[in-house]
């Protein structure tokens, strides 16, 4: 929905309050979405994804390309420029059981917090071995995650982006294939950002 919103001006700080709304429950957003109507992948043409259009009570389906002309003088426009990490990463443990890594948060150039899926769970001070060249300790958990750390040099990202795979949402059925990975080397380039900056997520349109 797009609002508008006065341009502030040198003198005047801005506060979005929103007093209005009644408090909120995640349960009030569940609703049943059918299956055909979840897209597997993106479409091949950039600004060719569909947009809901909500205003004056009326829903419209559009297209992403048609933004530009919906865009009304003092509207805000809130940009996400994020990018997808390759945050998924499969090897074993030191037993020889098979584990899957999802990073969740970057702690630092070597530590991370991410999820561990194992028949077992790790204990601290064990070691993974991920994507059959990166030495990974556990160094303990912090709730549902897990805090690793990734031995040697080389910044966490820098590894992630060489040996992880594109993690995709629940409703998504299929792994990671080439064209999402060319989908998002794509987007690296339109945006100028450095590579393993961004949260997933699929963008409909750049330029």
């Amino acid at each position: 929905m797009l609002h508008p919103c006065p341009l502030p001006t040198a003198t005047m700080r801005v506060f979005a309050i929103y007093k209005s709304f009644p408090d909120m429950r995640t349960d009030e957003f569940t609703f049943e979405l059918p299956e055909r109507l979840i897209a597997q992948h993106p479409p091949g043409q950039r600004g060719a994804s569909r947009l809901l259009h909500v205003h004056d009570g009326a829903l419209d389906d559009r297209r992403f390309a048609d933004l530009l002309q919906l865009v009304r003088p003092n509207d805000l426009l809130v940009l996400n420029d994020t990018r997808v990490i390759k945050a998924r990463l499969f090897g074993s443990k030191e037993s020889g059981g098979q584990v899957e890594v999802l990073v969740e948060r970057v702690l630092g150039e070597h530590e991370v917090l991410a999820q561990v899926r194992a028949s077992k769970s790790p204990r601290a001070g064990g070691r993974l071995v991920l994507a059959d060249v990166l030495e990974v300790t556990v160094l303990g958990r912090e709730g549902e995650f897990f805090h690793l750390r990734f031995e040697g040099d080389e910044h966490v990202l820098d590894l992630l982006e060489r040996h992880g795979r594109l993690p995709l949402p629940p409703y998504i059925t299929h792994a990671a294939d080439d064209d999402d990975e060319h989908r998002d080397e794509q987007d690296d380039r339109d945006d100028h950002h450095r590579p393993g900056s961004r949260v997933a997520g699929w963008r409909s349109w750049s330029g």
